[in-house]
This record gives structure tokens, sequence and C-alpha cells, in this order.
């Protein structure tokens, strides 16, 4: 959830942690507005594939 990786900043940041200097910060699924946090997070883009659809997907 977008909202952990806000409250994991926040909470390093309280607890006196520089971010990225001691802790480094990564969140799955690419987020465009990561960038407007402060400091940015970094989001790692992950692609799904999804199943086939058509005979094949019938047959299962």
């Amino acid at each position: 959830m977008f909202g952990q990786a806000v409250g994991v900043l926040h909470a390093l940041r309280e607890s006196g942690r520089r971010i990225p200097e001691d802790v480094s910060v990564i969140r799955y699924d690419d987020l465009p507005f990561a960038d407007f946090l402060e400091p940015s997070l970094t989001t790692v883009a992950m692609r799904h594939r999804r199943p086939p659809l058509g005979p094949p997907a019938l047959i299962a």
C-alpha cells in the first residue's frame, strides 16, 4: 500500500534516520506521484502477465 510506504518514511524521519543516507525505502508498483514526496520514494514497475484468452482458456 502506498500509505504504508509514506508511514515508513515518516517513522524513519521521526527516529532520526536520514533517507537515503541511512536507509533506503523502495516500493513495488510504479507510482508516478512518488517523485512528489520529500524525499522522493523509489518505486519499481511490476508488469503482470495476463493469462491468454480464447479457446485454450475455455478448455481449462
